[in-house]
């Protein structure tokens, strides 16, 4: 998935704003037992668990309606005078409340 979001960014110069314009199927399609679904955000990769993995990964009485693990690329400045790039990834966590999707999805 990476890989198809780099090759994105070197054919076009700016990262693919979703799935389908990474040429990656749609994020529900893509899952599994323990993945609900995976989805592109402006390059950003959002990999979203199941509901019911999250009682195992939330501290007791914290409250989220979903578990996310985001990859975001970093393209570093390069000097004009050179094509070459590298996208690094770094990866976090985070829970989304029931509030902060509801607004995600209220921007689409």
């Amino acid at each position: 998935m990476t890989k198809s979001i780099t090759e994105y960014y070197a054919w076009h110069g700016y990262l693919p704003a979703n799935n389908l314009a990474a040429g990656l199927a749609k994020a529900e399609h893509i899952a599994g037992n323990y993945v609900q679904r995976i989805e592109v955000e402006q390059g950003a990769v959002h990999i979203v668990y199941r509901d019911e993995l999250m009682s195992g990964w939330l501290e007791e009485g914290q409250q989220a309606d979903k578990l996310v693990l985001s990859l975001r690329p970093v393209i570093p400045r390069q000097p004009q005078e050179t094509e070459s790039f590298a996208i690094s990834w770094v990866c976090g966590n985070a829970t989304l409340t029931k509030t902060a999707m509801q607004d995600k999805n209220a921007g689409r």
